[in-house]
C-alpha cells in the first residue's frame, strides 16, 4: 500500500492547501528516506499538477568528507535520473561547529540557518514559489514531546505548521514507515548519515531514547499528537485574535514599543502574556534568544492596581519593561559590566559615556551635513540604534565585502584588551559602523549607510565622540 499513498498524501496537501499548479518548488535534498521520498512523491504527481522542481542538497561540514561525498554523488545521480536541476553548497569542515561555539548556540540551530538561508537563495535564483521539505508525521510527535518537556505553552504545541509562508512540508501526513514501504517498493535507495545515532543532538535523543518507550504504552501516540497539535493551533489562533483585536505595539522609535496602559491592564492573564511575547518578537533583538516563561508570567499575573507612571515592571534579559503616561513601554535595556562589556540604546541628541576609564562620549543629532566624525544615512537606520562592545562572530559589510571585526583589529595591530572598548553601532539589520577613531584607528562604516558628499542634503545622523565625561 506504501507504493500509492505517498504520492496520494502528497497531491491531497497540495491541493487542500492551495499551491498552484504549474509551481515552481525548490526541494531540499538530503539523500535521506524523508527527502529522497519528497523529491520521488513529487515527481510522480508531476504530471498531475504539473509542477516545476529543483533541487539544493547541502553539505554542513559536520560529517567526515568521505561520508558526505558518498552522499553527494547519490543525490547528483538520483536527480539527474530524474532529470531535476541539482545545486550543491558546501560548507567548510568543522565550521559549523566553530560558529556554534563562538555564538554559543547549538549545532543544529546555526546548521539550520545555514540550510534555510542556501534554500532561500535558490528559491530567488530559480524564481520559485516554494521550498518543500521532507518533515514528517514522526517529526511533528518529536517536536511536540521536545516542546511539551521544554515548557511551551499553545503556540509552541502547535508543532511544525505544515505550510509557513513559502515553506511547505507535503510529508507531514506521512509516516517513517510509509516512507521507507513507499521506497522498498520502487527500489529506490537512501543514503543513512550517520550523526542520526548521537545522542548529543536533541531530537536524536528523544527519537532513540523516549519515542520506543511512549511507542510501547501509547501505540498511536502520532495520531494523538497530530490532534493535540491541530487543538492548540485553533486555541493558540483564538488567542492571537483577542489578544491583536485589544492590543498592537506601536513604534516609539527611541522608547522601544508601547501599547495603552489600560487595556493591558484589563486583559486576562493569558493575553498579556501573548502581547509581552509579541512585544518581544516586534522589537527583533538578535541577541535575545528565549526568554523565560517564569520571567514574563510575573508581570503578566502581577495586580497592576497601584502601578505608578515611571515605575519598571520587569528589568532583566536584555529587556526593560514600564508604565510612562498612559502606555506601558517595552525596550532594550543598558547592560554595564565589570568587564568592560556595554550595550546602549542610543537616543539623539542625548550624551553617553561608555564608563568611567573610558571616557568616550556620543552626541546623536540631526544634520544635513557630513560634518562630525560619521555621518550615517538616517533614512537607512532601522530603530533602536545601538552602540555596544564587540562579540565574537561581529562582521561588518564594506565595498570589498563582509569582513570579520577580528580580522579588522588584527589588521590595526588592536591590543586585545582594547578590543572590546572600541564601541560597534548596529541597528535591527546588524553592525553599521566600528568606532576607532578616539583609539587612533579608523572609523569603519558600512556602505549602505556610509553619508556620501554628494549625497550631504539627506537627512543624516552624526556620530560626534570626544573624550572626557558628558558635559
Amino acid at each position: 500500500m506504501g507504493n500509492i499513498r505517498v504520492p496520494e498524501k502528497i497531491l491531497y496537501f497540495l491541493e487542500t492547501h492551495q499551491i498552484s499548479r504549474g509551481s515552481r518548488i525548490v526541494v531540499a535534498l538530503s539523500g535521506g528516506p524523508d527527502s529522497v521520498a519528497l523529491l520521488s512523491g513529487l515527481a510522480d504527481i508531476v504530471d498531475d499538477m504539473p509542477l516545476k522542481l529543483f533541487c539544493g542538497h547541502i553539505d554542513h561540514g559536520i560529517r567526515r568528507p568521505a561520508e558526505t561525498d558518498r552522499e553527494k554523488h547519490f543525490v547528483r545521480k538520483l536527480c539527474t535520473d530524474m532529470g531535476v536541476e541539482l545545486s550543491i553548497f558546501t560548507r567548510e569542515y568543522g565550521s559549523i561547529e566553530g560558529e556554534s561555539r563562538r555564538q554559543k548556540r547549538s549545532i543544529e540551530e546555526v546548521a539550520r540557518e545555514v540550510r534555510y538561508g542556501f534554500l532561500q537563495e535558490l528559491k530567488i535564483r530559480h524564481r520559485a514559489a516554494y521550498i518543500a521539505v521532507g518533515h514528517t508525521l514522526d517529526d511533528q510527535a518529536e517536536t511536540m514531546i521536545m516542546r511539551f518537556f521544554q515548557g511551551s505553552h499553545a503556540s509552541g504545541l502547535k508543532g511544525i505548521p505544515p505550510v509557513r509562508e513559502q515553506i511547505i512540508r507535503p510529508l507531514m501526513d506521512c509516516s517513517r514507515e510509509e516512507i521507507i514501504g513507499y521506497l522498498t517498493s520502487r527500489d529506490i535507495g537512501w543514503c543513512t548519515d550517520s550523526t542520526n545515532e548521537e545522542t548529543r543532538y536533541l531530537r536524536n535523543a528523544v527519537r532513540n531514547t523516549i519515542i520506543p518507550a511512549v511507542k510501547q504504552y501509547f501505540p498511536g501516540y502520532r495520531t494523538s499528537l497530530k490532534t493535540l497539535a491541530d487543538k492548540m493551533r485553533m486555541l493558540d489562533d483564538y488567542i492571537i485574535l483577542k489578544r491583536e483585536g485589544n492590543m498592537s505595539w506601536e513604534s516609539c522609535k527611541e522608547d522601544g514599543i508601547r501599547i495603552p496602559w489600560d487595556l493591558f491592564q484589563a486583559a486576562p492573564e493569558i493575553i498579556r502574556l501573548y502581547a509581552l511575547y509579541n512585544g518581544i518578537n516586534t522589537l527583533n533583538i538578535s541577541r535575545i534568544k528565549r526568554i523565560p516563561y517564569r520571567f514574563l508570567v510575573s508581570l503578566a499575573a502581577k495586580d497592576l492596581e497601584n502601578t505608578t507612571d515611571g515605575q519598571i515592571l520587569l528589568r532583566g534579559y536584555g529587556l526593560v519593561c514600564n508604565k510612562k503616561g498612559g502606555y506601558l513601554f517595552l525596550n532594550q535595556d543598558v547592560v554595564l559590566n565589570r568587564k568592560k562589556s556595554y550595550f546602549i540604546v542610543v537616543r539623539e541628541k542625548v550624551c553617553y559615556s561608555l564608563g568611567d576609564d573610558i571616557n568616550i562620549t556620543f552626541f546623536m543629532q540631526e544634520s544635513n551635513s557630513s560634518s562630525g566624525q560619521v555621518g550615517i544615512l538616517r533614512s537607512k537606520v532601522k530603530w533602536p540604534l545601538i552602540v555596544r562592545s564587540r562579540r565574537e562572530g561581529d562582521s561588518l559589510v564594506l565595498t570589498s565585502g563582509r569582513k570579520p571585526l577580528k580580522k579588522v583589529y588584527n589588521e590595526w595591530d588592536v591590543p586585545k584588551l582594547l578590543r572590546r572598548q572600541i564601541p560597534v553601532l548596529e541597528d535591527r539589520s546588524g553592525i553599521i559602523a566600528v568606532l576607532g577613531k578616539p583609539f587612533g584607528y579608523k572609523n569603519l562604516v558600512n556602505d549602505q549607510y556610509a553619508l556620501r558628499e554628494k549625497k550631504s542634503d539627506e537627512p543624516a545622523l552624526v556620530v560626534r565622540m570626544r573624550n572626557g565625561e558628558c558635559q
